[in-house]
């Protein structure tokens, strides 16, 4: 889907840059904004390559559209963030924007068209942004512009009103001050200089990190009285501290950038001699003693926790911590930190088992393919120390997680047609040397042995020494040997580190020993040593020598053999390196070239332009009709053709034809100084050399008539945009005068538009006044609800408990008034029958009794139910007031 998208936006680019107008902009405007919302993450960016044609086509229309006066002001504001998510998220395609396309020039067009026209500050800061990225690294190409472009950054960065964007100058003055001495001549020399002196001891302790960090490293490159002073013994511990702390919470998208730069440099040294070993710094020495080490070591591992592990924060994390780790000064701290780190509060994972989980990401998900063969060295580094320490494997990561990420990376497929190849063969070098580690474990080494199979090495072996061109290019003689592909190196280091880890398994099962005493016997293991010892890196040098010494007690091993083919590698090393410094002569000395039969230089100077031409031209005439040259090298032949194609390049460099002709006449060049290099003079190849000379005499003629019909095409090109450029002057003097009128009204909109900003601004804070009072009114409304609801239920309750006590009070009326008659019947008794009332007067005063208590239980039950009668009330009213206020509510919600 993304190439597709690419596609279209590379299409509505060509067509915007055959026909500039409203239409084919709007085109391109769509295109290009459907691409950056899919290039807004790393997960489809970092997988784009320049090698797609599309993609090639639509970055090569950049630097036109971004300098081109027709270009406008939103098109450069999308290019800007198209350009930024490419050149963040994918390595490569930055490397390819800073160095090849050169973007930073025509970027530096855009801040000073966006100063000019007052585009604003957000603009400003986009294109900022971009430089800050594009600028970091040392490929950049730097230009008069860069001149220009520092005197605004120190403009800007001495302002007394810090500007919002002055983080950014920081940053790029950082990265252009690493990136070559010429820069930081030029800043010292500026006129701004003495200012930015004065005002850089107040930055160091800024607000923002990346402001702090960058004037560390200008500190650094630049001043050297306040170097001496951040720098000194009393006061580096706290410039580690400062740079740790910007490491660890850096909030600029580039500050962990530039503090893991900082760190590296503050800590390893260049070596003084000849040593594999690198260097520690005297201040990185006292490093180890500082109190907050350890801690800021803990800190910086988490990072590979809470931090994506496919970013390149990431990556340089982990470059950061095998920096550490190659010293041996720190080697145990660092990994001891990074064992004792505890979980991320964010995650209940370890820096351990994150390490474990970057290491087992394939090449596809980790974007970079370095990530992962780092995590594995990260990694050995780690279980190392843990296992000389006591501890054991199993304590930190699970045995199968160790066990499956050695499988892994030792069963990694090598496809020598992917341009991940290198990449393949260091994943198994690092799994072999990961097992070498973990088999050091004694509770993991038989599962080690299974893993690690005997069978599997030995099929590992027998892959390299198959496939691996090695052998065939260590058995030609030099002058026969063809260049070797970048991963069989990488493969002759896969055979070296197997033999190791064989060695360390033997003495533990008879398939691993055995499998070890056949390697060591097998010869076409000596063109692998051979190769290691001339050609490879000082590590793979020492490896190779190990394993000689192992090699020495096989019985009849080719000693001589191999001294042959080291020999016959040396002389042909030197044999390049000759002929590389003879081309290097004649590059720069353009004077010295072929002698004449009389001892004179036939040699032309290009310098002197169409006169050089025509001795080129008089000279391959000569070689033609056979004119005895005295000793025709074969680099001095092929620099003549290489001026040759250069005086027609110069002719017609911008021609796309020209240089595909030129591009073909230097491979043959090239491979016929390949071929012939070490035959030295031959007068028998001179026929030979002349029907090559016909043929590119043919190539370039053709090339010619090709050359003269374009520059016809050019002469009709130049006419029409004559034409063009007429009827465009026309207009420019109609626009001009329309531009007054226009100014006016674009004053008086923006006026207009700052009112109804501020108008909109008010607007917006009475609606977020409104809305939180909605908040509150419908918090309460829910308590009230809550309450209503209680309140009713609590109400159905009282009403029953009142009726209940209603019944009881007219039984208890019914009861009073049946006793009512007996009282007046026995009354009446009593008023006809005296004789009786001693006999019923015991009884009468017990019903007197019984009444008084009968009236006073009557009288609490009626004020019992007055009682609920009122609740009743009161309920019934709190039922109204919350009915009044649930239609209120609900009137203001309907209104929102």
């Amino acid at each position: 889907m993304l190439d597709a998208i690419v596609q279209n936006a590379a299409t509505a680019a060509q067509k915007f840059y055959a026909m500039p107008g409203p239409e084919t902009a709007a085109l391109l405007e769509d295109a290009l904004t459907v691409l950056i919302q899919h290039t807004a993450t790393a997960e489809a960016t970092a997988k784009l390559s320049h090698d797609s044609l599309p993609l090639s086509e639509l970055l090569s229309y950049c630097p036109i559209f971004l300098a081109a006066n027709y270009t406008s002001s939103s098109v450069r504001t999308r290019l800007h963030h198209l350009l930024f998510n490419l050149s963040w998220h994918n390595m490569a395609l930055r490397e390819l924007l800073a160095g090849e396309l050169q973007i930073c020039s025509a970027m530096f067009q855009c801040l000073k068209v966006s100063l000019r026209e007052q585009l604003g500050p957000q603009n400003l800061i986009d294109t900022l942004r971009l430089l800050q990225v594009l600028t970091y690294g040392r490929n950049v190409e730097l230009g008069v512009w860069a001149n220009d472009l520092i005197s605004f950054l120190l403009g800007e960065i001495c302002r007394s009103a810090e500007p919002e964007w002055m983080p950014f100058c920081m940053g790029i003055l950082c990265n252009l001050a690493n990136r070559s001495k010429a820069v930081c001549l030029r800043i010292k020399k500026s006129s701004s200089y003495k200012a930015f002196c004065q005002k850089i001891l107040t930055l160091l302790s800024h607000d923002s990190r990346i402001v702090v960090i960058s004037g560390l490293v200008l500190v650094g490159y630049l001043e050297e009285q306040l170097r001496e002073t951040v720098y000194c013994s009393q006061n580096v511990p706290q410039t580690f501290q400062c740079v740790f702390n910007v490491l660890i919470t850096g909030d600029n998208f580039m500050a962990r950038h530039i503090a893991a730069d900082l760190l590296k440099r503050l800590v390893l040294s260049e070596p003084t001699s000849v040593s594999s070993t690198p260097v520690i710094t005297a201040t990185g020495n006292d490093l180890v003693n500082y109190p907050y080490f350890d801690r800021s070591l803990q800190q910086v591992a988490s990072l590979l926790v809470t931090l994506d592990r496919r970013s390149e924060e990431s990556y340089k994390v982990y470059d950061l911590l095998l920096a550490f780790c190659s010293l041996p000064q720190l080697r145990t701290k660092t990994a001891a930190a990074v064992l004792r780190a505890g979980p991320a509060e964010q995650r209940l994972t370890t820096p351990v088992l994150a390490v474990c989980q970057t290491a087992l990401l394939s090449f596809d998900d980790a974007l970079i393919p370095e990530t992962p063969l780092k995590a594995v060295r990260l990694l050995q580094y780690v279980l190392k120390e843990a296992i000389e320490s006591g501890s054991r494997v199993q304590d930190f990561v699970p045995p199968e997680t160790i066990l499956q990420l050695v499988e892994g990376n030792i069963k990694t497929s090598i496809e020598t047609s992917s341009p991940l190849v290198s990449a393949q063969c260091r994943r198994i070098t690092e799994g072999l040397r990961l097992a070498e580690v973990v088999s050091q474990d004694d509770e993991l080494r038989t599962d080690m042995l299974d893993v690690a199979s005997a069978h599997l090495c030995a099929h590992i072996a027998e892959s390299q020494m198959i496939s691996n061109p090695i052998v065939v290019y260590m058995n030609r003689p030099p002058g026969a040997r063809t260049p070797l592909p970048d991963w069989s190196a990488h493969g002759v280091e896969i055979v070296l580190q197997l033999l190791r880890l064989l060695a360390s398994l033997k003495d533990y099962c008879k398939n691993h020993k055995d499998q070890y005493w056949k390697l060591l016997k097998d010869e076409r293991l000596v063109p692998f040593l051979a190769f290691a010892i001339s050609c490879g890196r000082s590590d793979i040098v020492h490896g190779a020598l190990e394993v000689f010494v192992h090699c020495s007690q096989v019985h009849r091993f080719p000693s001589s053999w191999l001294g042959d083919l080291v020999a016959s590698a040396t002389t042909g090393n030197k044999m390049a390196a000759s002929g590389s410094s003879s081309l290097q002569r004649n590059d720069a000395d353009i004077g010295v070239g072929l002698m004449d039969e009389n001892g004179h230089s036939t040699s032309p100077d290009l310098r002197n332009g169409g006169e050089s031409v025509r001795h080129i031209d008089e000279l391959i005439a000569k070689m033609k009709e056979g004119m005895n040259i005295k000793d025709p090298k074969i680099s001095q032949l092929i620099s003549v053709f290489d001026r040759k194609i250069a005086s027609l390049e110069a002719k017609e460099r911008e021609l796309e034809e020209m240089v595909r002709v030129k591009e073909h006449a230097l491979s043959q060049s090239e491979r016929l100084r390949s071929q012939y290099r070490s035959q030295g003079p031959a007068e028998g190849d001179l026929p030979q050399f002349r029907d090559v000379v016909a043929d590119l005499e043919l190539k370039t003629e053709k090339a010619l008539a090709e050359t003269t019909l374009v520059k016809r095409e050019r002469d009709t090109m130049s006419e029409r945009l004559a034409r063009l450029q007429t009827a465009i002057d026309e207009k420019q003097r109609l626009l001009d005068d329309t531009k007054l009128e226009y100014s006016a009204r674009l004053a008086e909109l923006q006026r207009e538009r700052m009112n109804l900003a501020k108008l909109l601004e008010t607007q917006k804070s009475e609606n977020d006044q409104e809305r939180e009072m909605h908040q509150v009114l419908r918090r309460h409304y829910d308590d009230m609800k809550q309450k209503f609801e209680a309140a009713s239920g609590s109400l159905f309750d009282k009403e029953e408990e009142a009726r209940k006590l209603l019944e009881q009070l007219n039984n208890k009326q019914s009861e009073i008034s049946r006793q009512g008659d007996v009282i007046q019947r026995v009354e009446t008794a009593l008023a006809n029958k005296e004789e009786e009332f001693s006999k019923v007067e015991s009884k009468e005063l017990k019903s007197r009794a019984e009444i008084r208590r009968l009236e006073t239980e009557s009288a609490s039950q009626l004020k019992q139910i007055s009682e609920l009668k009122r609740d009743i009330d009161r309920l019934r009213a709190d039922n109204q007031k919350y009915a009044k206020l649930k239609e209120q509510l609900g009137k203001m919600a309907s209104e929102y």
